[in-house]
């Protein structure tokens, strides 16, 4: 197994507060499909499916992210870890 190599995100245009990393796009044919809270007020481009945040809404920022996701027939949900080393 080689050694973990720092990857840096770039922010893309758009309604969904998205990051890619163009590294794997070119090396792996993936787009990582990194999410934002993006600036609206509250929780934000809130997309978490285990809170209290009222399920239509977030469905339908899933929708959206899903359509913002151009050339990709399908998507791998992963649960995001936060300040781990």
């Amino acid at each position: 197994m080689g050694s973990a190599e720092p990857v840096a995100e770039t922010p893309l245009d758009g309604a969904v507060p998205r990051f890619e990393l163009s590294h794997w796009s070119e090396r792996y044919g993936l787009s990582a499909g990194i999410t934002g809270r993006g600036t609206a007020p509250g929780r934000g481009y809130d997309l978490g499916l285990w809170t209290d945040a009222p399920v239509g809404g977030v469905m339908g920022r899933w929708r959206e992210f899903r359509n913002s996701l151009s050339g990709a027939d399908s998507m791998v949900l992963g649960n995001q870890v936060h300040g781990a080393e």
